[in-house]
């Protein structure tokens, strides 16, 4: 029994020394988060810790074109998941110090897919995050003499960002950015999607105010260019009254403001239309055009469409009985042209 006893804590002692060996034989960088395997401790110079070692000597020494060289080695050498996930971090890390973002996006997306379980997954996010703001702000790829927008480099990252984490604090800011490379590239069904996305899915997020005034905008640039399309128009109406009634104090309120106006006065001129429209000889319905004219008094009485409605209604024939309204004056609206939508910066 005694022997047995002293075979067992020689065997606990052992046990520990080895863990002890191992633990010291770790790579000095805290940054990374290597774990021992079987290969840890064979004295080759191709050993997956001779690999590790040797790559964060040479990244110390901001060597980081040889110490990718040597992370990528650690991957095909390594036979454990969090030793090759951390190896294909550290790639990306030397290749974002070596001027190539997108490479380096690439390695953290692979991370991301491939090992999330074995990273410090959030941070790897930032580390796209950062990526695809660099692209947002402005920085263009070049060839030779030529220089190519990075938009929609900025727009996969934020994109992916927000598919592989819907809830992560950076995801709404996310699919805000991408809202507006869809804007500025002309995709408006692209860019309202993701702000209504925004609206409905975060409604707590501080990005939520943005997504109000970027999806109104977004809605009248489409109805500008979507032959006056007066639903579009509407929506827009309503998000900028909500904006500036629950937000008075914020930021963009005198761009909310601006847009408003805008939205008012696409609406004005549609009335004004539909009034000349049934005042022509071929179309002529005087109590039609009346109503729309009354309307466009009542609601948008300081617009420049109002001055001419005022003296369309001058012409009109003094006002007979009030007449019920029929299915047929609604139904024979004709949709307004889009020649008389306000632009919108």
């Amino acid at each position: 029994m005694k022997d047995t006893l002293m075979t067992t804590k020689n065997g606990a002692a052992v046990a520990a020394l080895v863990i002890a060996a191992v633990t010291c034989a770790l790579p000095a960088m805290s940054a990374n988060n290597w774990k021992p395997e079987s290969t840890w401790r064979q004295n080759k110079k191709d050993s997956v810790l001779t690999l590790i070692k040797e790559a964060e000597a040479l990244e110390e020494q901001k060597k980081f074109k040889a110490a990718k060289k040597v992370y990528k080695k650690v991957v095909g050498k390594s036979s454990n998941m969090a030793n090759k996930a951390t190896a294909i971090v550290a790639q990306g890390r030397c290749l974002h110090q070596l001027k190539d973002p997108w490479l380096a996006y690439r390695r953290y997306k692979e991370a991301i897919d491939d090992y999330a379980n074995f990273i410090a997954f959030n941070d790897v996010l930032q580390l796209e995050y950062d990526i695809a703001n660099t692209y947002f702000g402005g920085k263009r790829d070049s060839f030779m003499v030529f220089s190519f927008s990075t938009d929609g480099k900025a727009m996969e990252i934020y994109d992916h960002i927000s598919t592989v984490a819907p809830y992560a604090p950076i995801t709404p800011d996310a699919i805000h950015k991408s809202g507006l490379i869809s804007l500025r590239s002309g995709d408006y069904a692209g860019a309202a999607e993701k702000f209504r996305q925004i609206i409905t899915r975060y409604s707590r997020s501080d990005v939520v105010a943005d997504a109000q005034i970027d999806l109104s905008k977004t809605l009248l640039k489409d109805a500008e260019e979507a032959d006056g399309d007066e639903t579009l128009v509407k929506q827009a109406h309503r998000e900028l009254l909500s904006f500036i009634r629950l937000r008075p104090d914020h930021a963009r309120i005198e761009e909310a403001r601006e847009l408003l106006k805008a939205a008012q006065k696409f609406e004005a001129e549609k009335l004004l239309y539909l009034a000349e429209f049934y005042q022509r000889p071929a179309h002529y319905r005087p109590e039609v055009s009346r109503r729309y004219l009354k309307v466009l008094l009542d609601k948008y009485g300081d617009t420049s469409s109002a001055e001419l409605g005022r003296l369309m209604y001058s012409f009109l024939p003094p006002e007979p009985h009030a007449e019920p309204a029929t299915a047929a004056d609604s139904v024979a609206a004709p949709e307004a042209p889009g020649r008389g939508a306000s632009h919108v910066d």
